[in-house]
């Protein structure tokens, strides 16, 4: 079995990450493009002082972002407005006391269980 060694970035190929991050390439990214993990990419990150945590939602927008859930917004749409995870705008949202409606489109409700005996003889509704 062959094991992956954890490859070495020279400082020059650190400063062209560096420049990568900032001009919008994400950690995901830029772990493929170098060959490397995304937490070798945090680590390089970090030493220069670059923060890569997700942003919050901050406390003036969550009640922007309850009416829009209100009006029928998805978790994603309002995410993608603010620029954040849709799990950080449900975490926000039940916070503030939002209802979250039924999931839709996600996993499938589970099935109700039918007998063979009822399936054979249904009984009226």
């Amino acid at each position: 079995m062959k094991y992956r060694t954890a490859r070495q970035l020279r400082p020059a190929e650190v400063d062209e990450l560096v420049d990568a991050y900032r001009d919008g390439a994400n950690v995901q990214q830029l772990a493929a493009q170098f060959g490397v993990y995304r937490s070798t990419v945090g680590k390089h990150l970090a030493t220069r002082g670059i923060d890569t945590k997700p942003p919050a939602l901050p406390p003036d927008d969550v009640p922007v972002a309850a009416s829009l859930y209100e009006l029928g917004w998805s978790l994603g749409r309002i995410a993608r407005k603010f620029g954040i995870s849709d799990n950080t705008v449900r975490s926000r949202l039940l916070e503030a006391g939002v209802e979250m409606r039924p999931q839709r489109g996600g996993r499938a409700a589970p099935l109700m269980t039918v007998t063979p005996q009822e399936a054979h003889h249904p009984t009226p509704h």
